[in-house]
């Protein structure tokens, strides 16, 4: 396990873009630094089917984004939510990276993705996590794709504090696995609040674990340079949504930006802010 550890954000069926950034990265971190994703890794962009194999071939760890979940419930269940075909969400560009141009009927479609995705990319979908906790210079993480905000975790929090008050074993608050606990809960009885409900990061309500641990996640556009706080980061910089559709890593634990875009590519250190501004 390398010191390092590399999160990259929102890709949206981006390859071209995903390797050039890696490519960044580990010209100056080398091999062995490891890498993660917010997901949303298909939709919208040119050839998610192309993104999936880049993530395949660089083992990089993702957690599920909201457009993953259609792939997902359809692996699982063998039923298509056509929902992915509204352009709001950008399906149909999955879809035709698959060889599949009829969208006509939703049988049809559910037939013809059954025949042509491949194993590979069934087995890295289903092994996509709701979140991951990593460390990086011994520094603790957690990456969702969408965020914990304090509303949802004040429900699960006070959820916690009834059953200690019944007398089940719940860990210290200012441990990590409170926080893994949380986090678990959330995902099993509530897993949309971590892929579907977006941070505010206008006026910030994303949520402090009590650990210190630090928050990572995409979902929410915030322009084109990520933000970075001593608590949180938010790194989806519109890959796939915004020209010239920017696609930002951020290395932990030195909090250094890399991004690559249709235009150029360049190292910074993105919107830094004091987490007491939260």
């Amino acid at each position: 396990m390398s010191d390092n550890a590399a999160v990259i954000g929102d890709i949206h069926g981006n390859p071209d873009l995903l390797s050039r950034l890696i490519a960044k990265i580990r010209g100056k971190y080398g091999k062995d630094i490891d890498l993660y994703s917010t997901g949303d890794i298909v939709d919208r962009g040119p050839d998610s089917k192309g993104a999936i194999d880049v993530c395949i071939e660089e083992g990089i760890q993702a957690v599920i984004g909201n457009h993953e979940t259609w792939i997902h419930q359809f692996l699982s269940t063998g039923i298509f939510d056509g929902f992915c075909l509204h352009p709001v969400m950008g399906g149909k560009a999955t879809l035709r990276s698959y060889g599949i141009t009829d969208f006509e009927f939703e049988r049809d479609i559910a037939t013809q993705l059954q025949n042509t995705f491949p194993k590979s990319h069934r087995e890295f979908i289903n092994a996509m996590s709701i979140w991951i906790r990593f460390e990086a210079g011994g520094v603790s993480y957690r990456l969702t794709h969408a965020g914990l905000d304090k509303p949802a975790a004040a429900v699960y929090t006070a959820e916690l504090e009834r059953v200690r008050g019944k007398g089940a074993a719940v860990p210290p608050e200012d441990s990590l696995e409170y926080g893994d606990e949380l986090l678990r809960v959330v995902g099993k009885t509530q897993s949309a609040v971590l892929m579907w409900t977006g941070c505010n990061l206008k006026n910030p309500n994303v949520y402090h674990f009590p650990d210190d641990s630090c928050q990572v996640f995409g979902h929410t556009p915030v322009g084109r340079s990520p933000i970075v706080t001593k608590r949180w980061i938010a790194l989806d910089t519109g890959c796939g949504k915004m020209p010239p559709n920017t696609l930002s890593a951020v290395i932990l634990p030195d909090m250094e930006v890399i991004q690559v875009n249709n235009l150029t590519d360049k190292v910074g250190v993105g919107e830094i802010r004091d987490f007491t501004m939260d």
